[in-house]
């Protein structure tokens, strides 16, 4: 037989590596992992100052409540005091008493959030003033109510006494409101400037979480798909020629074996054709290895055109063929395959070839009557070949046949 020593039909399963997924995982998830602990910080830091902006906002509307409650509580205790210097009923002193106390509370809670407003503390010691002296003015007309009599407490109330107290009372009332509202409308903006800076980094944090889920996502569906096109391709590998794509030794014995246990129950009567190239050596020693390859991938192209398509074309190596028909309805049917595989020399494989013939030899074996086992088939097929070669090429015999049947 024409031997063949082309640098074709390595496997390339040495060749490609794959990236490790459980790297590519660690990566994925390490980077993002980063990036969102950094939006989750700002995110953080930025509620953390939007709560706090709130908060003061609170603080200060309680401060113009608290304001506004002081002057409100300052008329109660005047209503009580007028109430009693009219009727001396001694019933209108107890809203004068609660509305003393009410006060007390009120002024304690603008003094602690005065701080809050710009200028509000350098007025409340003015206000805290005021407001004790209008109390003592109460207080005093009160008494005179009591100790000399309606008359002389009205000549009091009617003379203006405390009105100069009252009134200033209101206007520092109006103006440490009017600062209070200023200062809630300076929060306001700043709460609304912070809670729109605050929905934005939600925004990116939930748009980053997206993006970076669909990178890993893509980075490991990638991962996944490469691996799984590596083991198609090892698979492939391991059941197909590097160089012709036909089916290779490993298959084709694997099938046979299949083949042969199905026949040995009596179900099928497989054959098979071992297939040797003619004149082959002489392309490889005339125009290389290069050449020798093209010829093959295409005499293997013609071969698999002439096969039917329940037949299983291999190649066992070199320019070695072999054919498996799994179930054969009758045995001329392997000469006109046989036949059809000769057809293929009928004009040249390939233009470049020159004046260089090729050809092939062909042994067939068929179970039972040749062998039982794949290794007696095989030998049979092959000494068939080999009688086809010595008794002139380009022809095939059958096993134990005695006359050769030219092409």
């Amino acid at each position: 037989m024409d031997g063949h020593k082309s640098a074709g039909g390595q496997g390339l399963s040495k060749n490609i590596l794959s990236p490790s997924l459980e790297r590519k995982i660690l990566l994925g998830i390490a980077v993002p992992s980063g990036i969102l602990l950094f939006l989750l910080f700002a995110a953080i830091y930025s509620e953390v100052r939007f709560l706090r902006s709130e908060l003061r906002m609170e603080n200060l509307e309680k401060e113009q409540l608290l304001v506004n409650r002081t002057l409100s509580d300052l008329k109660d205790a005047e209503t009580g005091e007028r109430g009693f210097l009219i009727t001396g009923m001694p019933s209108y002193l107890e809203p004068y008493r609660v509305a003393r106390k009410d006060l007390v509370d009120d002024l304690g809670g603008v003094s602690r959030l005065s701080g809050l407003v710009p200028g509000l503390a350098g007025e409340l010691p003015h206000f805290d003033d005021l407001i004790r002296e209008k109390l003592g003015e109460l207080q005093v007309t009160l008494s005179l109510r009591e100790n000399a009599g309606f008359s002389a407490a009205k000549e009091m109330v009617m003379n203006g006494f405390g009105k100069n107290t009252m009134d200033l009372i209101r206007k520092l009332s109006v103006r440490m409101g009017d600062q209070c509202q200023v200062a809630i409308g300076v929060a306001r903006k700043t709460v609304l400037r912070r809670e729109r800076r605050l929905i934005g980094f939600g925004m990116l944090t939930a748009f980053s979480i997206i993006v970076l889920l669909s990178f890993l996502f893509n980075m490991i569906y990638r991962d996944i798909q490469e691996k799984k096109y590596l083991l198609d391709r090892l698979e492939d590998e391991s059941t197909h020629d590097f160089l012709t794509r036909l089916h290779n030794r490993a298959f084709f014995t694997d099938c046979f074996r299949k083949a042969l246990s199905l026949a040995s129950r009596g179900n099928s009567r497989p054959a098979i054709l071992m297939i040797d190239l003619d004149g082959f050596k002489q392309v490889n020693d005339r125009f290389g290895h290069q050449m020798g390859d093209a010829v093959l991938v295409e005499v293997s192209r013609l071969f698999a055109r002439m096969s039917r398509e329940s037949d299983i074309l291999a190649r066992l190596g070199g320019d070695e063929f072999v054919i498996l028909v799994p179930v054969l309805e009758k045995t001329t049917d392997l000469s006109v395959l046989a036949e059809r595989i000769l057809s293929v020399f009928s004009k040249p494989v390939l233009p470049d070839l020159g004046e260089v013939s090729l050809g092939a030899s062909i042994g067939i074996a068929v179970f039972p009557d040749d062998g039982a086992d794949p290794d007696a088939l095989l030998n049979a097929a092959d000494r068939a070949l080999y009688l086809a070669k010595k008794e002139g090429r380009n022809c095939y015999r059958f096993h134990g046949d005695t006359t050769t049947t030219p092409s």
